[in-house]
Protein backbone atom coordinates (compact mmCIF):
# COMPACT_ATOMS: atom_id res chain seq x y z
CA UNK A 1 0.00 0.00 0.00
CA UNK A 2 0.95 3.27 -1.35
CA UNK A 3 -0.42 6.49 0.52
CA UNK A 4 -0.99 7.76 -3.27
CA UNK A 5 -3.29 4.44 -3.61
CA UNK A 6 -6.22 6.69 -2.42
CA UNK A 7 -9.73 6.44 -3.99
CA UNK A 8 -10.72 8.78 -6.79
CA UNK A 9 -13.62 9.94 -4.75
CA UNK A 10 -11.89 12.01 -2.37
CA UNK A 11 -12.73 15.74 -2.40
CA UNK A 12 -11.56 19.00 -0.62
CA UNK A 13 -11.41 20.23 3.01
CA UNK A 14 -10.05 23.45 4.83
CA UNK A 15 -8.83 23.11 8.32
CA UNK A 16 -7.94 26.43 10.30
CA UNK A 17 -5.32 25.63 12.59
CA UNK A 18 -3.26 27.02 15.59
CA UNK A 19 0.09 25.73 14.16
CA UNK A 20 0.83 25.95 10.67
CA UNK A 21 4.36 23.76 10.81
CA UNK A 22 2.74 21.27 12.92
CA UNK A 23 0.00 20.49 10.38
CA UNK A 24 1.48 20.67 7.71
CA UNK A 25 3.93 17.67 9.01
CA UNK A 26 1.32 15.80 10.00
CA UNK A 27 -0.27 15.47 6.27
CA UNK A 28 3.02 15.32 4.60
CA UNK A 29 3.76 12.42 6.80
CA UNK A 30 0.29 10.61 5.61
CA UNK A 31 1.64 11.55 1.91
CA UNK A 32 0.23 14.69 1.02
CA UNK A 33 2.32 17.06 -1.68
CA UNK A 34 2.59 21.03 -0.51
CA UNK A 35 1.16 22.01 -3.40
CA UNK A 36 1.42 26.26 -2.90
CA UNK A 37 2.09 28.66 0.29
CA UNK A 38 -0.35 31.51 0.26
CA UNK A 39 -1.87 34.31 2.41
CA UNK A 40 -5.46 34.21 3.15
CA UNK A 41 -6.64 37.74 1.39
CA UNK A 42 -9.27 38.39 4.54
CA UNK A 43 -7.35 37.76 7.59
CA UNK A 44 -3.80 38.07 6.03
CA UNK A 45 -2.99 34.10 7.91
CA UNK A 46 -0.42 31.96 6.28
CA UNK A 47 -2.25 29.24 4.03
CA UNK A 48 -0.81 25.69 3.01
CA UNK A 49 -2.54 24.05 0.21
CA UNK A 50 -1.72 20.07 0.23
CA UNK A 51 -2.83 17.21 -2.52
CA UNK A 52 -2.65 13.75 -2.70
CA UNK A 53 -4.59 12.01 -6.03
CA UNK A 54 -7.24 14.85 -6.25
CA UNK A 55 -7.53 15.56 -2.41
CA UNK A 56 -7.24 19.14 -1.92
CA UNK A 57 -6.59 20.00 1.83
CA UNK A 58 -6.29 23.97 2.63
CA UNK A 59 -4.41 24.25 5.90
CA UNK A 60 -4.99 27.58 7.14
CA UNK A 61 -3.23 29.51 10.37
CA UNK A 62 -5.33 31.31 13.33
CA UNK A 63 -4.39 32.67 16.57
CA UNK A 64 -7.66 32.62 17.54
CA UNK A 65 -8.95 29.64 19.51
CA UNK A 66 -12.39 29.89 18.56
CA UNK A 67 -11.34 29.50 14.48
CA UNK A 68 -9.37 26.37 15.08
CA UNK A 69 -11.25 23.68 13.94
CA UNK A 70 -11.17 22.01 17.27
CA UNK A 71 -12.75 18.57 16.50
CA UNK A 72 -15.37 20.20 13.79
CA UNK A 73 -13.72 19.23 10.91
CA UNK A 74 -14.22 15.33 9.96
CA UNK A 75 -13.43 13.69 6.82
CA UNK A 76 -13.45 10.28 5.28
CA UNK A 77 -11.04 9.17 2.99
CA UNK A 78 -11.34 6.70 0.87
CA UNK A 79 -8.76 3.88 0.12
CA UNK A 80 -8.28 0.84 -1.64
CA UNK A 81 -6.26 -1.33 0.71
CA UNK A 82 -7.46 -0.29 4.07
CA UNK A 83 -5.17 -2.98 5.86
CA UNK A 84 -2.25 -1.20 4.58
CA UNK A 85 -3.57 2.07 5.11
CA UNK A 86 -3.84 1.06 9.07
CA UNK A 87 -0.90 -0.56 8.83
CA UNK A 88 1.60 2.47 7.52
CA UNK A 89 -0.17 5.36 9.45
CA UNK A 90 0.31 2.80 13.15
CA UNK A 91 3.72 2.18 11.94
CA UNK A 92 4.30 6.10 11.61
CA UNK A 93 2.78 6.53 15.26
CA UNK A 94 0.09 9.17 13.41
CA UNK A 95 -2.79 9.31 16.59
CA UNK A 96 -4.23 6.23 15.71
CA UNK A 97 -7.55 6.48 17.92
CA UNK A 98 -8.74 2.84 17.20
CA UNK A 99 -6.54 0.33 18.37
CA UNK A 100 -7.59 -2.23 14.91
CA UNK A 101 -9.98 -2.50 11.66
CA UNK A 102 -13.65 -1.98 12.63
CA UNK A 103 -16.68 -3.07 10.88
CA UNK A 104 -19.03 -0.59 9.40
CA UNK A 105 -21.15 0.46 6.66
CA UNK A 106 -20.15 3.02 4.46
CA UNK A 107 -22.49 4.43 1.31
CA UNK A 108 -24.90 1.58 2.45
CA UNK A 109 -22.13 -1.28 2.15
CA UNK A 110 -20.19 -3.29 4.73
CA UNK A 111 -16.75 -1.89 5.03
CA UNK A 112 -13.36 -1.59 7.30
CA UNK A 113 -12.83 1.86 8.46
CA UNK A 114 -10.54 3.06 11.01
CA UNK A 115 -9.93 6.87 12.43
CA UNK A 116 -7.15 9.25 13.36
CA UNK A 117 -7.14 12.70 14.79
CA UNK A 118 -4.98 15.43 13.38
CA UNK A 119 -2.92 17.91 15.12
CA UNK A 120 -5.67 20.87 14.98
CA UNK A 121 -8.60 18.15 16.51
CA UNK A 122 -9.40 17.05 13.14
CA UNK A 123 -11.10 13.61 12.78
CA UNK A 124 -9.99 11.60 9.63
CA UNK A 125 -11.71 8.89 8.94
CA UNK A 126 -10.09 6.22 6.65
CA UNK A 127 -12.56 3.57 4.42
CA UNK A 128 -12.07 0.49 2.45
CA UNK A 129 -13.25 1.11 -1.19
Amino acid sequence: MRMTDYHPSNGGYTITCPDLTESMLFYTELGFDVLCTDEDSSTASPVICLGLGDIRILLIQTESAAMVSDGTVCFTIVVDDIAGAFDLICSRGLNNLDQSLREGVFWGKPSLLFSVRGPAGEHIRFVSA
